[in-house]
C-alpha cells in the first residue's frame, strides 16, 4: 500500500499528486530550503549582535527546520511548486510573497507561544521572513536571467494593432513573451 502514498512522481494522497517533483520543482525547492535556513540564522545572529554561541547556533538550526517544514506545509497548500507561472514572473513571486507571509505569521505565533522555552528570539521570524522572500525572490531572478538569453532577436518583425483598443491592451503582452 506504500505505492497508494508514494509514486515515481512524487508524493501523491489520495491518487492525487502533491508536490511535482520536477527538476526545476526540486531546485526552487532546494534554494527555498537554504534561503529559510540563512534568512532564520542571520536574524537570529544579528538579533546577538553576531556573537553567537554554538549552543544558541543550535536552536536557531533546529527553529529552521521547523520553519522549512511549516513553509513545505503552507508551499503544497499555495501550489509554489508546481509551475502554474514561469519562474521569477510576477505571478510566481505574488505566490512566494503570500505563501511567505502566511509562514512568517505561522512561525511568529509559535514563536510568541514557545520562543523561550525554545531559546529563540521571538522576533526571529518577522525580521527572517522579508530575508527569505529576498533570497528566493534573487535567486529565482537569476535563474530566470540565465534561461532567457540577453540577445535581441533581430528576425522579428514589428506589426501595427489599429482600432483594437482594450484587446490590444490584452493581446500585446501576449505576443511579447
Amino acid at each position: 500500500h506504500l505505492h497508494n502514498f508514494v509514486c515515481k512522481w512524487g508524493l501523491t494522497l489520495k491518487s492525487k499528486t502533491v508536490i511535482n517533483y520536477s527538476l526545476m520543482s526540486r531546485y526552487l525547492y532546494a534554494i527555498d530550503v537554504v534561503s529559510w535556513f540563512g534568512a532564520i540564522v542571520l536574524a537570529g545572529a544579528a538579533r546577538y549582535d553576531f556573537k553567537i554561541s554554538p549552543a544558541t547556533l543550535g536552536h536557531l538550526a533546529i527553529f529552521a527546520l521547523l520553519a522549512i517544514a511549516v513553509h513545505t506545509l503552507v508551499a503544497v497548500a499555495f501550489k509554489l511548486y508546481r509551475h502554474r507561472s514561469k519562474v521569477a514572473t510576477f505571478e510566481e513571486l505574488q505566490t512566494l510573497l503570500w505563501s511567505s507571509v502566511v509562514t512568517g505569521v505561522a512561525l511568529t505565533l509559535l514563536l510568541l507561544a514557545f520562543g523561550n522555552m525554545w531559546q529563540v528570539p521571538r522576533a526571529t521570524a518577522l525580521v527572517a521572513t522579508p530575508l527569505f522572500v529576498f533570497f528566493a525572490g534573487a535567486s529565482r531572478s537569476v535563474i530566470r536571467r540565465s534561461q532567457t538569453p540577453g540577445k535581441i532577436n533581430t528576425d522579428k518583425k514589428g506589426a501595427i494593432i489599429y482600432g483594437a483598443g482594450a484587446i490590444a491592451n490584452a493581446l500585446v503582452p501576449q505576443l511579447t513573451n
